[in-house]
């Protein structure tokens, strides 16, 4: 972010460089606004789709559903519980493991879109202006000064 940014400055007058930077924190702060927003949807919309792929697999009378139940109760009883309690925490921890699931596919998502994003943003920094050299107006000695200065020694 740094070198954009000392491009964006270095590419105006000095006279409307405070100007810019005040305009350039103004549009990474939209900017970051939107992102977040947009990556928020995202990741709540690609939620939702990932727990109706993943609940839509693990239908009631599944065999895998089932077993997993039937493992989760056997464990929880063994706690103490009761053959009714065991099940209710049993199928609990499978949805919330399946929820947990779904989230981690809709980050996955996120990240990978993130990542395109950032990828495609790389291009046009290729064709940013490379760095100017100043403008220095050469300094000219005048050759009375340099002969008084030589004659003191």
């Amino acid at each position: 972010m740094a070198p954009i940014s000392a491009a964006a400055l270095n590419a105006v007058p000095l006279s409307k460089a405070s100007m810019a930077s005040s305009m350039l924190s103004i549009m990474q702060q939209i900017g970051g606004s939107i992102g977040i927003v947009v990556f928020t949807t995202m990741l709540t919309n690609r939620t939702h789709y990932h727990l109706s792929v993943v609940g839509a697999a693990m239908k009631s009378g599944s065999p895998a559903f089932s077993d997993a139940i039937v493992q989760r109760a056997q464990e929880v009883h063994s706690l103490g519980l009761t053959h009714a309690e065991s099940f209710l925490v049993a199928k609990t921890l499978v949805m919330k493991t399946v929820s947990s699931s779904a989230v981690v596919m809709a980050f996955q998502d996120a990240f990978l879109v993130g990542g395109v994003i950032a990828a495609a943003c790389l291009i046009p920094a290729w064709f940013l202006p490379g760095p100017t050299k100043p403008h220095v107006k050469p300094i000219v000695v005048q050759e009375e000064v340099l002969e008084e200065t030589t004659n003191l020694d």
